[in-house]
């Protein structure tokens, strides 16, 4: 079977994008399904391109790169990193209020490295994310930080709960407020849930919610003039983990813990 073209790897971005993940250790199929962000066919398609030109391995659907895919990977990852960054400011970030970042995150903001814009039918604004939803609840814990909730909040949270997983909400003082006024009994049950702790950030956010579970990041956040459009950002990278969480401690350290209504 002739072989396709080594050109196809370094067109393909997402071919590119698999190699980071397997650089930073060996990964298993379902692994590469959640970070990858693309159909199973895709997925399927980029892995037999890269196993054609000895660039990964597979062992049982575990997959490792291999020592000509660090080569290769090397040569390309300065320009990977960087357009990926342009990519990601240019369509999402430069129209965006980044005021709820601190400082020191934005200097570190480019190393969210593999993303998607998710840009929702008017007819799917009020639904919650799919992807968020699964992998948060094969996730050990989910932190949620908002001034603002999808409708079916409480039926999405109760579902992480049955799962076993640890949720962790940090809500701005109005929507803290708000939620007291108009749904008092779901915020109690979350509040007397021993999985759930609930905070209050007394501050303005300057953003819709980010969401991070075990394996995503998810920003919904407001445009430069302070609306909400509904353009959602997710990313899956590890570095994108890390990242979150870091911003969620500084969230935490000026947030008063709630153990009662």
């Amino acid at each position: 079977m002739r072989k396709s073209s080594l050109q196809k790897v370094i067109e393909s971005t997402k071919s590119e994008y698999l190699l980071l993940f397997l650089d930073e250790g060996p990964k298993n199929y379902s692994d590469l399904i959640i970070s990858a962000g693309m159909s199973r066919d895709k997925l399927l398609s980029d892995i037999r391109l890269l196993k054609e030109h000895n660039l990964i391995t597979e062992d049982n659907r575990v997959y490792n790169i291999t020592c000509a895919g660090k080569v290769f990977l090397a040569s390309t990852k300065p320009f990977l990193h960087k357009d990926c960054f342009i990519d990601t400011a240019n369509n999402y970030f430069s129209n965006r209020n980044l005021d709820f970042i601190p400082p020191h995150l934005i200097k570190s903001l480019h190393d969210i490295e593999v993303y998607k814009v998710i840009e929702p039918h008017f007819s799917d604004i009020f639904d919650y994310h799919e992807e968020i939803h699964e992998t948060s609840i094969l996730s050990s814990s989910v932190y949620v930080t908002a001034a603002g909730l999808y409708p079916g909040f409480l039926k999405l949270f109760l579902q992480l709960i049955d799962h076993g997983v640890n949720i962790s909400l940090l809500f701005d003082s109005c929507l803290f407020r708000k939620l007291k006024r108009d749904r008092y009994e779901s915020l109690q049950k979350l509040v007397n849930n021993k999985q759930v702790k609930l905070y209050i950030y007394p501050h303005k956010m300057h953003l819709f919610s980010f969401i991070l579970n075990d394996s995503c990041l998810f920003l919904g956040l407001l445009t430069s003039e302070g609306n909400y459009d509904h353009k959602q950002f997710l990313c899956n990278s590890p570095r994108a983990i890390k990242w979150g969480k870091e911003l969620f401690e500084c969230y935490l350290k000026d947030s008063c813990y709630v153990t009662e209504l």
